[in-house]
């Protein structure tokens, strides 16, 4: 199960963040669980919560990387922030990237699993695209379309 992470204009994700993380490790359910995040700091408030849980960093083109720069594909391979980008990711704990698939080519998806992290990309509904994320590697793939998904999945796999 994935679950984002997102605050309410006037309620900062770190505190959605601290809330889910108490009632999912009350519940012993961090392990089947995936909690992703636009923002690191909601991600790490999770992680001081609940020790055990999966993280994945959610991202897409605009995301400030600190510095208010927008985040981009030489930034998540080379480094975010000059701190190591995938690797730095790594460090925190996170277990997974979720980015937007426009930026998920084979060249991402390869770095990402160089280092033990999954990736699943967001949000995909052509058949196309579904078939192209699936043949790079991504580890899940994010849609509304759910049975164009499974069709375009089963056909690759020749089922």
């Amino acid at each position: 199960i994935k679950s984002e992470l997102t605050g309410a204009s006037n309620d900062p994700a770190e505190r959605c963040a601290t809330e889910t993380a108490a009632h999912c490790a009350r519940r012993r359910e961090t392990d089947r669980l995936v909690l992703s995040s636009f923002s690191v700091s909601a991600l790490e408030a999770v992680r001081r919560e609940a020790p055990d849980a999966r993280l994945a960093w959610l991202f897409e083109p605009r995301t400030p990387a600190g510095t208010g720069e927008p985040i981009s594909l030489k930034a998540l391979t080379d480094g975010l922030d000059g701190k190591g980008g995938l690797a730095c990711l790594q460090a925190l704990g996170l277990e997974g990237v979720h980015p937007y698939f426009m930026l998920a080519d084979a060249a991402v998806i390869e770095a990402a699993h160089a280092r033990a992290l999954a990736i699943r990309v967001w949000t995909v509904d052509d058949r196309a695209t579904i078939i192209a994320m699936a043949k790079h590697g991504a580890d899940a793939i994010i849609t509304n379309d759910v049975a164009t998904a499974r069709a375009a999945l089963r056909d690759l796999k020749g089922l």
